[in-house]
């Protein structure tokens, strides 16, 4: 019920009452269609190019988790705003 109202709320409320502009609701979707089309790759490039040894390295692996926390928080933070 909630996500049907949200939703709604999103496709009826102007850029206007939001208090965006066109150029930065342009930029809101193409941050969140860059990042996630980094959080989409970043597997499957990395099983494809990186040797077994390299892949099973806690640091690496730590540092990747770490990387897609910090894009999807980020991706979070833009679309909190576009959501006001």
């Amino acid at each position: 019920f909630w996500n049907k109202i949200q939703s709604y709320q999103h496709a009826t409320t102007s850029l206007k009452a939001k208090g965006m502009t066109p150029k930065q609701m342009q930029n809101v979707n193409r941050a969140r269609g860059c990042y996630a089309l980094i959080l989409c790759a970043v597997y499957p490039l990395m099983y494809r190019y990186l040797p077994d040894e390299t892949l099973r390295d806690t640091v690496l692996s730590r540092a990747v988790a770490t990387a897609m926390v910090a894009v999807t928080v980020h991706m979070y933070n833009i679309l909190k705003v576009y959501g006001k």
